[in-house]
């Protein structure tokens, strides 16, 4: 590693011999410029040699020829200054040079004059003279950017700064603000000429930050900017320094308030709107401020926006309420503010939440409610006094009025209004204004719910009213038709029981029963009537009983199940074919589950007196479920039902037997034998299990041993060899 380091050192020591012979060379006249300048450019490569470096320069000082010298010039950019113990021969080679010197050459010497000036503060002076008397504009550019590297800001060189100013770039007019901000020389012309919409945004910031620190705020001129001005953060600079102006503040808002109301940018007004409201103290002024400008915003956005600002002066505690207050109400009672309809709507929401502790406001409510024509402000001011705790005899005749109301809304606060009432004999016929209302589908179903509750529980009621509930209960949907169910049917029974006569709605019933297939409010009551209608009563039962459709009604709305019904027309001897055929089906097709309780079906059946015309199914029922129901089927009602059929014991054991002998299946056997194992007391088992001995091929291997135990119990001796015999299946 050393060897090769010597080795280069050794190799630039060659180079720059070279150079330096070369250099010695180009002094030799009988050399053409052409190879010269050739010669010279080969040089140049080692210009950060300070001993090259010398010996160019002493060569730039006589050289003669245009081009070359030129081309001399154009490489000074490449010697390092600093290691040049002396540059006054170099100073003294650019400012001599510079004026004949071409643009292109001039550029290269102002690069280099800008490394001198930072060794040499007093070329600024050389450098402000060519500038004055330079007419090419890029070379005029080019030193007014020299003078921007001086660390320090002579005083006579000040008118020269402002002079370039617009000929620097946007960096280089920032560096030139700042050191006159810094040497506090900027003056304010200076500012005043730069607050242009057109001015770049960092200058613009630089020069406001300057302002609001020197407390200068020239009003118009940042009128004027901020009406231009698209940036924002140079428009919340602007609106700062009017905040803190404040011996100007009455001017500035008046501005303001035109400018909110001019400006075609919502975000902006709005950007205002909301500074104000978060860096100026709310004072009465400003109440004012506010207060005028939500009259003329035709904005919806904007005048919302000022509302709420002035929403929380609406306390009742607070100093400047009634101002608020007033406008509030002002706006409401202006016609020509109409079109404002979302804030008048919020304005009558604000108001109306304070309307009970404020009597002067309630007053006024109620006229505009009155006096307004706009449906929408009436139902938002209808609202606030429904919504209220504040009941008031001045607002009956209102909601009894609304009652009647095309908008269903209004119709509904009315309500609201009037089920709070107490149920005296005053109110009570303002609240019965509302009854058609329950049939009035518009209205939501809680509030028809509500206020069926409520009429329902008025005492006393009169027969129009009563009239009115049956109707409802007819014709209504939804709770409040149950409602008025009830309260019909109460109203019908304090009747009964005050007149000591019988009054039923037979039809309503009906009309439950048949058509909407509920069974609510019917019992027991039906039961209790059943003298005064026996035949629609029976009908109206039995539907119940048969209708599938009412099956969920009866289990949900009742305690009273079918088998409980079937007991009653048990009772009063109203069994049918309709009937029995139900309970046929019933005991035949529900299949499991069953229990005790379903003999009241056999009890029914046993009360028909035509049941000859049922054998067939009385047989179907008989063979497809006696095995799995005989332990809860009282097996002798079953025989007497079936006998009751035949007409005699002997013709249903003659018809038994005939059945019994024709099976060639064991299967189907079955439930006759095992009805025979049930019906040991019957005097025709015996003469039956006779005839069955005379038939071994039907006793099957699989009842052999029941068999057996059964006829040992008759006192018979069997000798039959089952093995012998074919069974059911041969």
């Amino acid at each position: 590693m050393k060897e090769l380091l010597e080795t280069i050192k050794e190799r630039k020591k060659d180079r720059v011999s070279q150079a330096l012979a070369i250099l010695k060379m180009s002094e030799e006249q009988f050399q053409t410029e052409e190879e010269k300048r050739h010669l010279l450019s080969i040089v140049a490569r080692n210009l950060d040699d300070v001993t090259v470096a010398k010996k160019w320069i002493d060569l730039l000082k006589i050289e003669q020829n245009t081009f070359t010298k030129e081309l001399l010039i154009s490489f000074l950019p490449t010697i390092n200054l600093r290691t040049l113990k002396k540059v006054d021969t170099l100073t003294e080679i650019i400012l001599s040079n510079f004026k004949t010197a071409t643009v292109t050459t001039k550029i290269t010497l102002i690069t280099v004059l800008e490394q001198l000036l930072k060794l040499n503060p007093t070329l600024a002076e050389n450098i402000v003279l060519f500038l004055k008397n330079e007419p090419h504009i890029k070379v005029k550019k080019q030193l007014a950017e020299a003078l921007t590297h001086l660390n320090t800001l002579p005083k006579k060189l000040v008118s020269v700064y402002e002079t370039v100013l617009t000929d620097l770039k946007e960096e280089q007019q920032v560096l030139v603000l700042n050191k006159l901000i810094k040497s506090n020389r900027l003056k304010k012309e200076i500012v005043l000429k730069y607050l242009q919409p057109t001015t770049p945004i960092s200058i613009k910031l630089l020069l406001l930050s300057y302002m609001q620190d020197r407390d200068i705020v020239p009003i118009k001129q940042l009128q004027s900017l901020l009406q231009k001005e698209g940036n924002e953060e140079i428009r919340n600079q602007i609106l700062n320094l009017f905040t803190y102006d404040t011996k100007n503040l009455n001017e500035h808002l008046t501005f303001l308030k035109e400018y909110i109301v001019n400006e075609q940018d919502a975000y902006m007004r709005d950007t205002v709107l909301n500074f104000l409201h978060n860096n100026i103290q709310m004072t009465n002024r400003m109440i004012s401020f506010y207060t005028d400008l939500v009259k003329t915003e035709k904005e919806i956005a904007i005048s919302w926006r000022i509302a709420e600002i002035l929403t929380p002066y609406l306390s009742q505690n607070h100093l400047k309420t009634s101002k608020v207050k007033e406008c509030f109400l002002n706006l409401l009672e202006e016609p020509e503010n109409s079109y404002h309809i979302d804030l008048l709507l919020y304005v009558c929401k604000q108001l109306g939440k304070r309307i009970t502790l404020d009597e002067a406001l309630f007053k006024r409510m109620l006229s505009i409610y009155k006096t307004h024509t706009d449906v929408r402000i009436q139902t938002k001011i209808l609202f606030s006094f429904c919504n209220s705790s504040k009941i008031d005899d001045r607002l009956t005749p209102i909601y009894v009025e609304a009652v009647k109301s095309p908008v269903p809304l209004i119709r509904e606060y009315a309500c609201y209004g009037l089920m709070p009432m107490p149920l005296t004999e005053k109110n009570i016929p303002h609240l019965l204004t509302t009854v058609p209302l329950l049939l009035d589908s518009h209205l939501r179903e809680h509030v028809r719910e509500y206020l069926a509750l409520r009429i329902v529980a008025i005492p006393g009621k009169s027969q129009e009213l009563i009239g009115q509930l049956k109707n409802i209960a007819k014709n209504g949907s939804g709770v409040e038709r149950s409602i008025c169910e009830k309260g019909y049917e109460k109203a019908l029974q304090i009747q009964n029981f005050t007149d000591n006569t019988t009054q039923v709605d037979w039809h309503l019933w009906e009309n439950r029963i048949k058509i909407e297939k509920k069974a609510d409010h019917i019992f027991p009551e039906i039961f209790i009537h059943y003298k005064s209608n026996p035949a629609l009563a029976n009908e109206l039962l039995k539907t119940l009983i048969i209708d599938a459709d009412c099956a969920d009604s009866l289990y949900h709305s009742t305690y009273i199940t079918k088998a409980d019904i079937l007991q009653f027309l048990i009772g009063k001897n109203c069994i049918d074919q309709e009937i029995s055929l139900f309970c046929l089906d019933y005991l035949t097709l529900e299949g499991e589950g069953r229990n005790r309780e379903d003999n009241v079906y056999l009890v029914a059946l046993n009360n028909y007196k035509d049941l000859h015309l049922l054998k067939d199914k009385l047989w179907v029922f008989f063979e497809r479920n006696l095995i799995h129901q005989a332990n809860f089927l009282n097996t002798l009602l079953l025989r007497y039902i079936m006998c009751n059929a035949y007409g005699s014991d002997t013709a249903l054991a003659k018809a038994f037997t005939t059945k019994l002998l024709a099976f060639t299946n064991e299967k189907a056997a079955i439930p006759y034998l095992e009805f025979l194992f049930m019906s040991l007391d019957w005097q025709y088992t015996e003469e039956i299990i006779d005839d069955l001995l005379k038939r071994p091929d039907l006793i099957d291997k699989n009842i052999k041993s029941k068999f057996d135990a059964f006829v040992l119990r008759l006192g018979k001796e069997v000798e039959i060899d089952f093995d012998a015999t074919p069974g059911f299946a041969d």
